[in-house]
């Protein structure tokens, strides 16, 4: 397949795997799988008040009937609650639902990090990106699920992955062991996307990692930044900070002195 050859040309030419900040959702689970509703969100307190404003929106779509009343009442219990308490797992209306994290990596190389590929999905032209639906919405989590040779020697790197560096806490590193035992299997989701800009010798993503392409235009909104330096093979890891600061705009007219990029994460 094109795209295969495509993955590993790529793993060639980007050979580092490299961690980023986690992303937060909320997942409903139906016939023992988990279905993700939501996975946008930089903090667990945001994908909860996400799943809140899910509740909501499921009351809000039901009639002020008698025969639903039932219904209603049990979503509006559930995002009263998420309202005052930081809830992780709740059961409304007979289903599961749960505050999920996904880990986001990059493909880092000698020229920085890896842009989008030819063969991934682009359907939409310059600045109508946002008539795509999210390919991870509804995206349904089975490890038992076959994937290409590439992305299996993906998933076999990930599977014994866990953060060492030491800009993090201890208590965050065993956290990442631990998980190592209690989450065992990876899942390989949809690709999504963010700005980079080349800065002081070093990679900071401009933007927040999005399930489209649309970020190569740029968008203001909080931002993860980061530093990936060129320091090597593989580039050496610096963890990832919240800042309040927006993200600068930009689009293909940039100056000289900033170098930007559309990135692809996994």
């Amino acid at each position: 397949m094109v795209s295969e050859d495509d993955a590993r040309e790529r793993s060639i030419a980007y050979p580092a795997l490299m961690w980023s900040m986690p992303i937060f959702g909320f997942a409903q689970q139906v016939d023992g799988r988990w279905r993700i509703l939501r996975l946008t969100a930089d903090e667990p307190q945001h994908a909860r008040d996400g799943l809140a404003s899910h509740f909501r929106k499921l009351h809000s779509e039901l009639p002020e009937i008698d025969e639903h009343a039932t219904e209603r009442a049990a979503y509006e219990a559930a995002y009263e609650l998420l309202d005052w308490e930081s809830l992780d797992e709740l059961t409304v209306n007979g289903l599961h639902y749960r505050i999920i994290r996904a880990q986001p990596f990059i493909r880092m190389g000698p020229d920085g990090p890896e842009p989008p590929r030819p063969t991934d999905p682009d359907p939409y032209p310059p600045g109508k990106a946002e008539r795509a639906a999210l390919p991870i919405d509804g995206f349904v989590i089975d490890p038992t699920v076959g994937t290409g040779l590439t992305d299996g020697l993906v998933r076999m790197e990930m599977i014994s992955g866990y953060l060492t560096s030491e800009v993090v806490s201890e208590n965050v590193r065993a956290d990442s062991r631990r998980a190592l035992t209690t989450h065992p299997n990876v899942v390989l989701l949809p690709i999504c996307y963010t700005i980079g800009g080349y800065v002081d010798g070093g990679w900071r993503p401009r933007t927040a990692a999005m399930y489209r392409r649309h970020r190569r235009h740029g968008t203001q909104v909080s931002s993860l930044w980061a530093t990936w330096r060129l320091t090597g093979t593989p580039p050496s890891r610096r963890l990832w900070r919240r800042t309040n600061a927006p993200a600068q705009r930009t689009s293909r007219h940039v100056p000289t002195t900033s170098r930007c990029r559309a990135c692809r994460a996994g």
